[in-house]
């Protein structure tokens, strides 16, 4: 990319690199990471003509929930942040992330936050971030406390499915974990 003086970076980070998450602090540590990693590129190789664009998505239909590593209570983890997945308004479809990746990237946009809660957040964690922390710490009285002697025990998501799991606004994301290829069969 040097030697042409020409090339695209897309570093797909999370909604997680700019606003910290409850029960999520593994995954926002390295999102963060990402996102102050990917800013630092941009800087520095902007004059090779080499644009990075960091992507942060917020909440999005993939069905990728079926693959994360849930902690604690299990089934009521899941059904929590599944449930939160699927909500339309709240989460957009992959297809739509997509392209407004492709869309950020063609033009070497700096950054791209996807979907309009994920770009609201980021706008009030940005001016008020004591406003944010006093709304994730809210969320956070709403989420299952760890059961005793679970702490450390994970499960992956698509092991943690409960009658709560299952329900109209869950079905979206289950058929999209099947457009995309996260119904692991074993």
């Amino acid at each position: 990319m040097r030697q042409r003086q020409a090339g695209r970076i897309v570093n797909v980070a999370s909604l997680g690199g700019k606003i910290s998450a409850p029960h999520l602090l593994p995954c926002v540590t390295s999102k963060f990471a990402m996102v102050g990693y990917s800013e630092g590129l941009r800087t520095e190789l902007t004059r090779h003509g080499i644009y990075v664009t960091t992507v942060c998505p917020g909440l999005v239909w993939a069905g990728s929930a079926r693959q994360t590593l849930i902690r604690g209570q299990h089934e009521k983890e899941y059904a929590w942040f599944k449930t939160a997945d699927s909500i339309p308004g709240l989460s957009v479809s992959a297809e739509t992330c997509a392209r407004q990746i492709v869309e950020a990237c063609r033009y070497g946009r700096p950054e791209v936050i996807v979907s309009l809660p994920a770009k609201i957040a980021a706008i009030v964690q940005g001016v008020a971030p004591n406003t944010m922390a006093e709304i994730l710490t809210a969320i956070n009285y709403t989420l299952p406390d760890p059961a005793p002697g679970m702490v450390n025990e994970r499960k992956q998501g698509k092991d943690a499915e409960s009658p709560a799991s299952q329900n109209l606004v869950t079905s979206l994301m289950d058929e999209a974990a099947g457009r995309n290829n996260q119904l692991v069969r074993t």
